[in-house]
C-alpha cells in the first residue's frame, strides 16, 4: 500500500501489526511531531461552517499542511475531520453548533422520550460528511470521523446533571436509548469504514494508530460522573459490544475523575490499549508512571504522551511491550535522534 507523504510505510505498518500483538521490532512505535518552520497552518476559514463541512477548504488546507510536514517513526499523515463530532446527535434530532474550536449541542434535558435515534443515511449533514471524506482521501489517508458514543451522546444531549438524574429515575429508559444509539453508530462505522476502504486498506482515527482492520478509539468521558456500579450496569454492556464489533481498540481514560475504572477497564478482553490523558493543567508525562506500569503490567498497551526530555526515561524504566510514546520536538534531527535513543531499547 501507497499512502502519500509517508515514505516508510511498510516498516510502520510492520510496527504497528506487531503493536497490536505486544510486540516490537527493534524498537517502541512512536509518534514525534515536529513543530519545525516550513509546516503550513490551514488558512482561516471564513465561518466555522467552512472549517468543518467545506471539502474544497480542506482540501487545499491540509495539501499545504502535510506538504509542509515530516511524518517520521509511526506518525501518519492523516485527518480526523471534526464534523464527525455533530454524530449520532443530529441523528437524535439536534442542531449542531460549531464554532472555530469544536462542534457541541445545546442542552436539551426535557427531549428524552422524543429523541429520534436512530441512523439516517439520507441525512443532508449525513451526506456532507461522506462527501467531505471521499475529498480528504484524494489527499491521503484519512481517519474516521470523531463519531461520539452511545452514553457520551446522551450526556451531551440532556446534560450531564440531568443524565446522572434519569439512570436513577429511569434507567430502563437509558438504557433501550443506549442500545438504539449502539446500533446506529455501527452504522455510521461501517458506512465510513467501507468508503475509506476504496484507497487505503485498514483504518485510522483521531488517535492516530493504524489497524489492519476496524479500529477506533471508545471512551465514555462522562464515567467521571458516576460511580463504579453505575459504570458497570450503564456503560460496561456499551463498551463490551463495541469492542466486540472491532477488530482493535484503545480506551481514551481522560483525567484523574475517570481512575477509580480503570481496574475494570483492565478486565475488558477486547480493550487491547488505553490512552491515559491527565488533563489541562495537571502534571504530564512519567508522573502518571504508576498508571502506565499498572496498565502494561496488566498485559494492555498503553499510548503514552511523553515529553521529549523523558522519553529515554520511559524507555528505561516502563515495559516495552505494548508502549506506544507520543511526543513532540522543535526539529526534525532531533526527531531522528529520538528514534536512535529508542533503537537502544529494543
Amino acid at each position: 500500500m501507497i499512502v502519500p507523504y509517508k515514505d516508510n510505510w511498510d516498516e510502520t505498518e510492520a510496527r504497528m501489526r506487531a503493536w497490536w500483538v505486544k510486540k516490537n521490532i527493534k524498537r517502541v512505535p512512536m509518534t514525534i511531531h515536529i513543530n519545525k518552520p516550513g509546516a503550513v497552518a490551514y488558512p482561516k476559514a471564513k465561518d466555522p461552517e467552512t472549517l468543518y463541512c467545506n471539502s474544497t477548504f480542506l482540501t487545499a488546507g491540509l495539501k499545504n499542511r502535510f506538504a509542509g510536514s515530516s511524518f517520521i517513526a509511526e506518525t501518519l499523515p492523516q485527518y480526523s475531520f471534526m464534523l464527525g463530532y455533530a454524530f449520532p446527535g443530529v441523528f437524535m434530532g439536534q442542531k449542531p453548533v460549531m464554532d472555530y474550536e469544536t462542534v457541541w449541542f445545546k442542552h436539551t434535558p426535557e427531549a428524552l422520550e422524543k429523541l429520534t435515534l436512530d441512523f439516517d443515511a439520507g441525512n443532508i449533514l449525513w451526506q456532507n460528511l461522506l462527501q467531505v471524506e471521499k475529498a480528504l482521501l484524494e489527499v491521503s489517508m484519512q481517519g474516521l470521523p470523531i463519531f461520539i458514543q452511545p452514553m457520551d451522546a446522551l450526556s451531551m444531549i440532556l446534560g450531564a446533571e440531568k443524565t446522572c438524574i434519569e439512570l436513577l429515575e429511569r434507567p430502563e429508559l437509558i438504557k433501550n436509548c443506549r442500545d438504539r444509539l449502539l446500533l446506529t453508530f455501527k452504522k455510521m462505522y461501517e458506512a465510513s469504514y467501507t468508503l475509506l476502504g476504496t484507497k487505503y486498506r485498514g483504518s485510522t482515527a483521531w488517535l492516530p494508530v493504524w489497524s489492519p482492520g476496524k479500529y477506533f478509539p471508545v471512551q465514555c468521558d462522562f464515567s467521571c460522573m458516576i460511580s463504579v456500579d453505575m459504570f458497570e450496569e450503564f456503560v460496561a454492556p456499551e463498551l463490551e459490544d463495541l469492542t466486540g464489533f472491532l477488530d482493535n481498540s484503545i480506551y481514551h481514560l481522560d483525567g484523574p475523575g475517570a481512575l477509580h475504572h480503570l481496574p475494570r477497564l483492565l478486565k475488558f478482553k477486547k480493550i487491547d490499549a488505553i490512552q491515559w490523558v491527565p488533563g489541562a493543567g495537571r502534571p504530564e508525562g512519567l508522573y502518571w508512571r504508576a498508571v502506565y506500569k499498572q496498565i502494561l503490567e496488566a498485559g494492555k498497551g498503553v499510548y503514552a504522551s511523553i515529553p521529549s526530555g523523558e522519553v529515554e526515561e520511559a524507555l528505561k524504566t516502563l515495559p516495552r511491550e505494548g508502549l506506544w510514546i507520543s511526543t513532540a520536538v522543535e526539529t526534525l534531527e532531533e526527531g531522528n535522534e529520538l528514534i536512535k535513543i529508542a533503537e537502544k531499547y529494543r
